[in-house]
């Protein structure tokens, strides 16, 4: 007699789960199929159909799985592929636009981008530095010398080829012309000669223009930038003038800056006689008596 013992399959055109203990072919034809509750007596051709559809249960069911198998792979590699994409082109966008430069520069040559920015920078752009008399100030023609209020500080990025500077752009109305050809009201533009740290962190060499603030009186001492007012590297010139009309010489020594808290701050350092002055008042007349 033939046995198919021990198996369990779903037969989807049966629609039932079989769970074969064993299957006993007897002398009259007939299968007698065993099961766990209960026997079922079947012709061979009922045999053989049974058995087909339980193999066709058990090959089916292996395609399926390996179609699932298939189509996850298929959608994780979908995902991954879209995501390295959004990546390349967030990054060649993000390049794009970081050599866009939003400050319109008519002199300047190469590959330079300068922008405004919001955030606080420590200025790579170191100011001269080197060692001057208070006299060498006072007797200099060029600096234009006057009283004002500042209307407005903006950061700037300066990108030239692969080299990346910080500054700020201060915006100055005039109170009181002492030295120069500026008019009362007039407003001008000035780079800082440092960026201005918005987060209260200042840099020891540019102490004081690095703290400037909006609605903050001072008198200033500026130059006038020309054609011969640059910056270079490699293949790039950038006229400063294509920035602001003025220049402060550096950021520690060319501004008197009074505070919303009354306090002056300038280089006590290099205009060490002058007397701890209470006003900005103090200072035009200190300067005045050093230039008239």
């Amino acid at each position: 007699p033939s046995c198919v013992q021990d198996s369990e399959q779903f037969c989807p055109h049966i629609g039932m789960v079989i769970r074969f203990i064993y299957a006993y072919k007897q002398s009259d034809g007939t299968i007698l199929v065993s099961g766990e509750n209960s026997n079922i007596l079947l012709t061979e051709s009922n045999f053989e159909q049974l058995i087909s559809e339980v193999m066709y249960a058990v090959n089916n069911r292996g395609e399926f799985t390996m179609k699932i198998i298939k189509s996850k792979k298929i959608i994780f590699v979908a995902i991954t592929v879209t995501i390295i994409i959004c990546l390349g082109m967030t990054i060649v966008l993000y390049q794009y636009f970081d050599n866009q430069s939003n400050i319109k520069l008519h002199l300047s040559e190469g590959n330079i981008a300068v922008k405004y920015i919001q955030a606080s920078k420590s200025s790579t752009i170191r100011p001269n530095m080197k060692e001057i008399l208070q006299s060498e100030v006072w007797q200099n023609e060029n600096l234009t010398i006057f009283s004002g209020v500042i209307q407005s500080v903006q950061n700037i990025k300066i990108k030239m080829d692969d080299d990346i500077s910080y500054n700020a752009i201060v915006d100055i109305q005039v109170l009181d012309c002492i030295r120069g050809n500026l008019e009362e009201g007039a407003s001008i533009s000035a780079l800082a000669g440092c960026s201005v740290r918005l987060d209260g962190i200042w840099q020891e060499d540019s102490l004081v223009n690095s703290s400037m603030m909006k609605g903050e009186e001072g008198i200033f001492l500026i130059r006038k930038y020309d054609n011969t007012d640059t910056l270079e590297y490699e293949n790039s010139t950038l006229y400063l003038s294509d920035i602001a009309e003025y220049g402060f010489p550096d950021a520690m020594r060319y501004s008197f800056i009074q505070g919303k808290d009354g306090e002056i701050r300038y280089c006590k350092e290099l205009y060490n006689d002058l007397d701890a002055p209470r006003t900005l008042s103090d200072i035009k007349q200190f300067i005045k008596s050093k230039i008239l």
